[in-house]
């Protein structure tokens, strides 16, 4: 099955995860000032939302003459380590790329970065930049079957784990009330055994009399 962006945000419904395209990044000034120069030239942001904070975002250049993304830089909030938004993000990205008829992805990677791409996206990489462009050491192909299929499985894998968390977070909830029901019902059969054990006093100092 290929996936598009509307069965994405579908199966993003049971998750307190969701994203947003934007002219801009949101939080470069507050989380990552020293990236807000690497934002300045992106015509393309996508941003990852936790409920109704932002999480991470990236910023990329679409040119359609070269048939290409660039991701420029991105930048996370410290809501979002260790959560998989990073990868995330990458996905969604690469989905934009087939809805739009662009075929490759490319970037200028970090030693941070590129893991991320070549475990997510099957990018491409080398130590030195890549033709035809040369201003990149990574790309990704988005018309190639093996890298969507690659995709397609990261892509359900984070799903799954964004998911997992909100159904584990509503097991919780749905206990501690079940207990409060309980020691609720526990006080109130408390208070009717007490009030029957009075009455029984009652009729029998009654009877004496």
């Amino acid at each position: 099955m290929q996936y598009e962006l509307s069965d994405i945000n579908e199966l993003l419904k049971n998750s307190k995860i969701s994203y947003i395209f934007s002219d801009k990044c949101p939080i470069t000034v507050k989380e990552c000032p020293d990236l807000d120069h690497a934002f300045q030239d992106t015509n393309l942001n996508i941003v990852i939302k936790e409920g109704n904070n932002f999480a991470s975002c990236l910023g990329c250049y679409l040119d359609k003459d070269e048939d290409r993304i660039h991701i420029s830089g991105s930048c996370s909030a410290r809501i979002s380590r260790k959560k998989g938004y990073n990868s995330f993000i990458n996905i969604i990205l690469f989905y934009f790329a087939i809805e739009t008829g662009v075929r490759y992805i490319t970037a200028d990677t970090n030693t941070k970065s590129r893991p991320l791409m070549e475990k997510y996206l099957n990018a491409d990489c080398s130590d030195d930049y890549i033709e035809p462009f040369y201003d990149n050491n990574c790309t990704v192909d988005t018309e190639d079957t093996n890298t969507r299929l690659i995709v397609e499985r990261n892509l359900m894998k984070l799903i799954n784990k964004f998911t997992e968390k909100m159904k584990s977070k509503t097991k919780s909830k749905s206990k501690t009330k079940s207990k409060s029901k309980t020691k609720s019902k526990s006080k109130t059969k408390s208070k009717s055994k007490t009030k029957s054990k009075s009455k029984t006093k009652s009729k029998s100092k009654s009877f004496k009399n």
